[in-house]
């Protein structure tokens, strides 16, 4: 579902890296980025996480966080 809201995005930012990460594969990652519940969505800047929302998010809050972080 998140995938959804994530796609037309990506075509409208091109210099934003989207990745999409299956925590039950990737166990190591998601401990290290404390990811407790699905679905989340983490914002980096640098490699440091600057903000997390969790749930299906509308894609107007999606592209507010991406604005603010640019």
């Amino acid at each position: 579902m998140l995938k959804l809201t994530l796609e037309p995005l990506e075509e409208k930012y091109p210099e934003t890296a989207f990745v999409n990460v299956d925590i039950t594969e990737d166990i190591e990652l998601a401990q290290e980025y404390e990811v407790r519940s699905v679905p989340v969505t983490l914002y980096l800047k640098n490699g440091e996480v600057q903000n997390r929302l969790l749930g299906n998010l509308h894609p107007q809050i999606v592209e507010q966080e991406i604005k603010r972080l640019y």
